[in-house]
C-alpha cells in the first residue's frame, strides 16, 4: 500500500476563482449555521493519525493513477 503526499496542486485562474466564491460563501452563512444543523469534530492529533492511516491506496490504484497523471 502507498499514499500520496502532494503538497502544490495548480489550478486555472478560473476554478480557483471559483473556489475562492464558494468558501467565502462557505465563511459568510454556512459557518454560522453549522453549530445548528451539523456536529462538529474536533480531532485530537490520534485520531489525525487514524485518519492518514487509512487514507492508503493499492500499488493497482496508484499506477492508473500516475499513468493517468502522466
Amino acid at each position: 500500500m502507498y499514499y500520496i503526499n502532494m503538497n502544490t496542486i495548480t489550478l486555472p485562474r478560473i476554478k480557483y476563482n471559483v473556489l475562492e466564491k464558494k468558501a467565502t460563501l462557505y465563511d459568510r452563512f454556512l459557518k454560522r449555521m453549522s453549530n445548528t444543523f451539523f456536529e462538529v469534530e474536533n480531532y485530537s492529533p490520534t485520531r489525525i493519525s487514524e485518519f492518514l492511516s487509512q487514507d492508503k491506496i493499492s500499488s493497482k490504484t496508484l499506477k492508473r493513477v500516475s499513468k493517468i497523471l502522466s
